[in-house]
């Protein structure tokens, strides 16, 4: 995180949801605006079955750029 006269830059923590943003200052509260957390949406995959070792491809919106803490879960 970050912080200026002119910007704060923060991290979304795990596990946080849509809403709004405000910022605490001195016991001073902002006012609110909202924000959208990008949530990830499995548009197909392909192939649709296979045994253990197949290669799948994942398509989609809203993985992000690079791969971060996220993790594919296939099967049980």
């Amino acid at each position: 995180m970050s912080w200026s006269e002119t910007q704060v830059v923060a991290t979304v923590a795990p596990g946080s949801g849509s809403g709004f943003v405000q910022i605490l200052q001195s016991g001073v509260l902002s006012n609110s605006v909202s924000f959208a957390l990008n949530t990830p949406h499995i548009m197909g995959v392909s192939p649709t079955a296979g045994s253990p070792g197949t290669v799948a491809t994942i398509t989609g919106t809203g993985f992000g750029a690079s791969q971060g803490s996220g993790s594919v879960r296939l099967g049980t």
